[in-house]
């Protein structure tokens, strides 16, 4: 329900205990696990929206009742998609009662699934061994839906759901890194005599990204990490309702949280490198309202006659073929020759003929088709803005592939699928992206992956470049970022490679570029190399990868700065990581300290008191102890962490104050790094020049402020207010010139 002119309700129904068994109740969404009943409103102009998720068309009304009246309406969803011989599974879900986070319960979670019309449920409670099966017979759910036992392995580094599993075994060990974990995961027993299919979760999302922990390559499906694991059949190219992992953070205005680089660009790498792993959607949903089960979802070709018979070993073969189409709304079919998607379709003269079938619900509106070979977009098929009458067929569309290659579909929608599926973090659009169609060019019987392919060709090149003119001119950028991967293994071949690369206008080649100049000391590149730190079509990650290139070379301090002037101290930190800004200067290590002044709130950290530039007391401040200010000498630890709760009695809730001097050898504007736990300000000859009042852990470097020193004596007092936990700060001078001043505590003023 939502309001009468779409305005967002809030909370309308505050009774998520009304029907237990019957309602899964939240905010202002009711799921009901038959499709009848009565729900008590509060009096207004209300819209009231009926949906059976994506399959089917929704029905609205609006009503306006008053106190203790009564609104009946019967509301007619008929089903919009055809989706015979495909099953919609969601392979990744979580309860309250065995995750611990969220607010689904067991029962709420039946209904949810059932009532988003999801007909293939696997159970991923974090280290759990869940089973549907009983609740489902407790809420008469069992006829909507099958569902199998899964478990989310819920390690330090990543996240993984196995599936179907025995829900009586022994819980996997989280513990181990992936090629222990996946061998042991494999040996698991279950109903079906199934070797239990493995996921990688949201590979790309904050601290439990296991593609960036252990070091996958994000523009190439390569990694040197010991605890590198190939061993896996699916990847979730989009996670929760939002889609999480399809867009990439840095080519694209669509909010991405914390995911750095594109799961969709990963999977593409991985198939183009001959790995077979199936694109996956789900929705990863741990509550009833708040992100819906079901999606986005995940069709498997399977016989879907009867929803509560779905076999798993069917559902199994599917994924690791590749017979999938993942997807937030859409819905697409795709036929080649005599296959599908997910198989091999031979043919003896490269020539393939691709017939599109795309049909969507009437609320979620799809923009264009896109047709994708090798990862390079072949065709795309813009829909127009009076949309099209399901379900809409694209072709034949004749194709032709000079060697063996593969073909996936994506459906893009701009609209958001408001109201029916609620905005959060950013707007909900419709998605879809089909398993990989695998060509077999030379009718061999044998498919060929793109990589093997290109590495064929290079070695035949006999370290020419120019034989390889021809299939760079044709080739789309992902080949040729493959071609320049695989030339760096040939000395005669890399230099003439960077050099196309970094001449080259699309993105992909110019890193595939970057990266190959960054294994060289060939110092020809460096010139281009450093155009693209300033070059204002260059994104904030090709722009650092190329300043890294040439810093391994030889420290580059001046480019860093441009690269800092134009992108700002944030991004150079977040890529930290991936090549160390090696800045110059040092941590001042000795410091005199004063503390802890209590603090009831963050507020405290703009109150001035002594000993703050301008302030005259007749009395001086008292601590928590309700002493007078005395300063201590304190050296900083050994990786320049200045630890202030020493010098606190109660260290929560505190204030304490640090102080040195440095020495200029001229008047100049100095940069300086901190990073404090929590709020701090900070003055250098009594102005203000830093002020943050935030709560956060004390990074190192983590922020960049530009202060102006006079000749001489500089004297700096920083003011630091801790809320709980570690209490501390890191301070950087970034000038190898101006050096920290050590004095006693008395010559101070």
């Amino acid at each position: 329900m939502i309001g009468s002119d779409g305005s967002d309700p809030g909370t309308v129904f505050d009774n998520a205990d009304a029907d237990p068994l019957q309602l899964a109740v939240r905010r202002n969404v009711v799921y009901d696990i038959d499709g009848s009943g009565a729900i008590t409103i509060p009096p207004g102009q209300w819209m009231v929206i009926a949906s059976r998720g994506m399959e089917y068309d929704i029905a609205t009304t609006h009503i306006g009742p008053s106190e203790d009246s009564h609104v009946k309406w019967t509301a007619t969803l008929p089903r919009a998609i055809d989706t015979t011989g495909w099953a919609g599974g969601d392979f990744h879900l979580h309860t309250l009662t065995y995750s611990g986070h969220g607010d689904s319960n067991m029962p709420e979670r039946m209904i949810s699934i059932a009532g988003e019309g999801v007909e293939f449920a696997v159970a991923t409670d974090h280290n759990h061994n869940t089973d549907y099966n009983p609740t489902m017979k407790q809420v008469d759910a069992d006829p909507h839906f099958t569902a199998v036992t899964g478990n989310e392995i819920s390690a330090d580094y990543g996240h993984f759901n196995a599936y179907p599993l025995d829900p009586n075994a022994k819980v996997i060990d989280w513990k181990l890194e992936t090629p222990a974990m996946f061998a042991d995961t494999r040996d698991e027993l279950n109903e079906w005599n199934i070797v239990p299919v493995i996921q990688v979760n949201h590979p790309r999302w904050g601290n439990i990204d296991y593609f960036g922990a252990r070091g996958l390559d994000p523009f190439a499906a390569e990694s040197n990490h010991p605890g590198w694991s190939w061993d896996f059949d699916a990847v979730e190219v989009l996670n929760e309702n939002a889609g999480w992992g399809w867009y990439d953070a840095e080519t694209t205005d669509v909010p991405t949280r914390a995911s750095r680089h594109s799961v969709m660009r990963d999977w593409i790498n991985m198939v183009n490198a001959g790995h077979a792993v199936a694109p996956m959607g789900n929705s990863d949903s741990h509550a009833v309202e708040k992100n819906f089960a079901g999606i986005p979802r995940t069709y498997v070709q399977v016989n879907d006659a009867d929803p509560n018979a779905i076999s798993p070993a069917e559902v199994a073969e599917a994924v690791r073929r590749g017979a999938v189409v993942a997807t937030t709304g859409p819905f697409l079919t795709v036929s080649a020759g005599s296959g599908g998607i997910g198989d091999l379709v031979s043919t003896t003269n490269g020539q393939i003929d691709l017939t599109i079938s795309l049909q969507a619900a009437p609320w979620i509106n799809v923009d264009r088709i896109r047709v994708l070979g090798d990862g390079d977009e072949l065709r795309v098929f813009e829909l127009g803005e009076d949309g099209y009458s399901p379900p809409l067929v694209i072709g034949p569309i004749s194709l032709v592939a000079s060697d063996d290659a593969w073909i996936t579909v994506l459906a893009e929608g701009d609209q958001p699928m408001t109201p029916v599926v609620r905005d959060r973090d950013r707007p909900i659009l419709p998605l879809a992206v089909t398993g990989p169609i695998r060509v077999d060019a030379d009718g061999d019987g044998i498919w060929t992956p793109p990589l093997k392919n290109i590495e064929r060709l290079v070695e035949n090149s006999n370290g020419d470049w120019a034989m390889l003119d021809d299939e760079w001119t044709r080739a789309g950028p992902h080949r040729r970022a493959m071609i320049v991967g695989v030339a760096m293994q040939e000395p005669s071949l890399s230099g003439d490679a960077i050099d196309a690369a970094l001449a080259d206008p699309h993105r992909l080649v110019r890193i595939a570029g970057i990266k190959g100049a960054g294994t060289t000391d060939d110092e020809r590149h460096r010139e281009s190399l450093a155009a693209l730190v300033t070059d204002p079509n260059t994104d904030r990650t090709t722009a650092f990868m190329a300043w890294a290139a040439c810093d391994t070379m030889e420290p580059e301090p001046e480019l860093l700065e441009q690269y800092i002037d134009r992108f700002g101290w944030n991004n150079a930190t977040r890529y930290a990581k991936d090549h160390p800004l090696r800045l110059q200067g040092d941590l001042i290590r000795n410091w005199q300290v004063a503390g802890g002044f209590p603090a009831a709130d963050m507020k405290a950290l703009a109150a001035s008191q002594s000993p703050e530039p301008g302030i005259v007391h007749i009395t001086s401040p008292r601590t928590k102890s309700g002493e007078s200010i005395t300063w201590h000498e304190q050296m900083s630890e050994p990786d320049g962490f200045l630890n202030l709760a020493t010098v606190c009695g109660e260290p929560e809730d505190a204030i304490a104050y640090a102080r040195c001097t440095l020495e200029s050898p001229d008047e100049r504007n100095v940069k300086f790094t901190i990073g404090s736990d929590d709020g701090c300000r900070i003055w250098i000859n009594n102005a203000l020049v830093w002020d943050d009042p935030t709560h956060h852990g004390a990074t190192l470097d983590a922020g960049l402020f530009t202060a102006h020193l006079k000749p001489g004596t500089n004297t700096i007092l920083c003011k630091v207010l801790n809320g709980t936990g570690d209490f501390g700060l890191y301070l950087r001078v970034m000038d190898d010139e101006v050096k920290p001043r050590k004095e006693t505590a008395q010559e101070l003023p």
